[in-house]
Formats: C-alpha cells, sequence, structure tokens
C-alpha cells in the first residue's frame, strides 16, 4: 500500500472540511454554499477564467455546461442536444414499434434536462468514449475527464496538463484546481453519496495551457485566490438521474 506524503495527507484533511463545512446539506444536490447565496448568472459572466474555460449555470442547461467545461470549448449547446434526444426517441420508437409522439419525448423534458442517454450519444458523436466508473479503483492513469451526475445536475472534472485538475462546476462562479489526490478523494467521497461518475476517453482537444506551463500556473494560482468551493456532498439520498421512461438504447 503506498505510503501518503504529508502534503498529500494534508490536502486530503482540507477537502474534507471543505466538503463537511463549507456547503450546503440540503435538496440542492450539487450546488456550492456561495451559489445559493449569491446565484451565478450565466447569461452574464464571462467563460474565460485565466485561460481555463468555464461556463456557468444557464436555467436547467448543466448538461450542456458540463460536457462543453470537459472538452473546454463550446461544442454542443441545447439545439444540438435536442436533435440526438429526438433521434434516440426515433430509435426506441422504432425497436418498441410504437408511434413517437410530436410534443413528448423520453429523452429530454421541456425545461432542457437531457437523459444520461443523450448525454453519451453527443460524447460518441464528437469522438469521445463515455463509461460509468464502479468505482475509484476503475479509474486508468491516462484519465483526463469526469462527468458526474447526482439529482439531476451534472457538473466536470478535467484534468489540463499532468498534475492539475479542475472542478468545473456550473453552480461555480470560478473553477476549483484540485491534485491528484485530491481527485481520488472527490471521487470516492462522490461514490459514498451516491453520484453516478462517468470517464470520458479519447482524444480531448489540444489545450493552449498545456503548451504554457506558466500561464498554467498562473491559472492554478487565481483558482487558489478566488476561494472558490468544490461541488457539496449531500448526506440526503440520491436520486436516479433523469432517463426517460427507461427505454434507453446502448451506444452504437
Amino acid at each position: 500500500m503506498p505510503i501518503a506524503s504529508m502534503k498529500e495527507l494534508k490536502e486530503r484533511e482540507e477537502l474534507k472540511d471543505k466538503m463537511t463545512g463549507d456547503h450546503h446539506a440540503g435538496d440542492d444536490g450539487d450546488v456550492p454554499k456561495e451559489a445559493l447565496e449569491m446565484p451565478v448568472d450565466g447569461e452574464r459572466l464571462p467563460t474565460d477564467f485565466h485561460g481555463i474555460y468555464h461556463e456557468k449555470q444557464i436555467g436547467a442547461l448543466c448538461a450542456v455546461h458540463a460536457l462543453n467545461n470537459l472538452v473546454q470549448a463550446r461544442w454542443f449547446d441545447e439545439v444540438g442536444l435536442a436533435e440526438v434526444a429526438r433521434d434516440l426517441d426515433r430509435r426506441e420508437a422504432a425497436l418498441l414499434s410504437s408511434p413517437v409522439a410530436d410534443h413528448e419525448s423520453q429523452n429530454v423534458r421541456g425545461d432542457g434536462f437531457f437523459s444520461v442517454q443523450v448525454i453519451l450519444q453527443a460524447l460518441q458523436r464528437a469522438g469521445l468514449a463515455c463509461g460509468q466508473l464502479g468505482s475509484t479503483a476503475n479509474r486508468e492513469r491516462g484519465d483526463a475527464g469526469y462527468i458526474l451526475n447526482r439529482r439531476e445536475h451534472w457538473f466536470a472534472l478535467r484534468r489540463i496538463g499532468d498534475r492539475h485538475w479542475f472542478d468545473l462546476n456550473s453552480m461555480a462562479k470560478t473553477p476549483q484546481e484540485m491534485s491528484p489526490a485530491h481527485v481520488d478523494l472527490f471521487l470516492q467521497a462522490h461514490f459514498e453519496k451516491g453520484y453516478s461518475v462517468f470517464a470520458v476517453r479519447g482524444a480531448f482537444p489540444s489545450h493552449r495551457l498545456e503548451r504554457d506551463a506558466g500561464a498554467l500556473a498562473a491559472a492554478v494560482a487565481a483558482c487558489a485566490s478566488s476561494g472558490a468551493a468544490p461541488a457539496s456532498s449531500s448526506t440526503k439520498p440520491a436520486t436516479q438521474a433523469f432517463s426517460g421512461a427507461g427505454r434507453a438504447l446502448a451506444p452504437s
């Protein structure tokens, strides 16, 4: 069993303190405490944070924000995801030999919340594979991104460079930088609280901060000085992520 360094032990204790003391433990899922006190305005706040792409919350479009924050670019929008949802509806209807209702989708709701199947298909169309992790033991050394879901809120974790991970929750005003030791503990804590965690693997687009060590160090320092908080770990039982009526198709 590897022996943790004093630095890693300190980081773990700091993360435990943040996750148990600085966050709202109510019915708000993955909402940092400061977002409850002063909600973010995704239509007004910038998406660039010292070179890190970070969309903030607009309506119920957390899935769109999570995907774009994951790939660090505006690759996805609600129109494109809605088309993926309609395509899934048609395929599911054909499989079940049932008509598709024009006004009813099993994969997207009227408020803009998309099913798990839509997320998987959208990533697949972008050349990325997405698979659910059962535990931190299923992590791979080369992993560069994860998306997490609980209580109908999606958010992304993304690695930039070899050593720096960022919590890109759309409900927070700024990213939160985490070391690899933080990420392992962060994911384990969220597994225990009932989160679904998905590893996204494949050829992520090149990030300019990976070519500029000085700019990456400045972004990390800016995250530290911003006082951003990682996602909440509510103690209440988790609900299942929205997945329509359960007529799910595996990605082809």
